[in-house]
């Protein structure tokens, strides 16, 4: 029997934290804020503020955490929202679990009244690129940070 992934949009501060560490090791070399979050702020501060002010997506699978988005959609100047933070576990990408994240980070944008959606993705991530271009995003325009090259691709919604 097939296992059902489901996108759930509550999660423990302590699971997400987790998660996000964990996510953070599957990037070779593995991923690190610049700054450092103890710089700043500690993993469960920058947990908190996510869970405060971003809308959190967690996709589910045999009730273990697998995928997680994070979107602001708070702009009531331009009415764009941002996706701040995509990961799948490697462990079952391509199956689709990505695509229903971001379809429930757009759906919550829309009903928050944003006309448009933006994501930063470094342009040697060619499967984040093609999962956004699926969805109908754009580079709007190229840039770089941190010494990497840096897209900034856009979705415009239909009124």
């Amino acid at each position: 029997m097939r296992s059902a992934i489901t996108i759930i949009d509550q999660i423990d501060i302590g699971v997400l934290a987790e998660y996000i560490e964990q996510s953070m090791q599957c990037f070779n070399p593995p991923l690190n804020f610049n700054p450092p979050l103890s710089a700043s702020y500690t993993l469960l501060d920058y947990c908190s503020k996510l869970l405060g002010r971003a809308n959190v997506h967690a996709a589910k699978w045999d009730d273990k955490l697998v995928g997680l988005a994070a979107s602001y959609s708070n702009d009531n100047e331009n009415y764009q929202g941002y996706l701040t933070y995509l990961h799948v576990s490697p462990l079952v990408q391509g199956k689709g679990i990505g695509g229903m994240l971001l379809t429930s980070v757009i759906s919550n944008a829309r009903i928050c009244g944003m006309r448009t959606m933006a994501v930063d993705v470094s342009v040697l991530n060619a499967a984040a690129i093609k999962l956004y271009n699926k969805f109908e995003f754009v580079v709007s325009s190229t840039y770089e940070r941190k010494g990497f090259l840096i897209h900034r691709m856009v979705r415009e919604f239909a009124t």
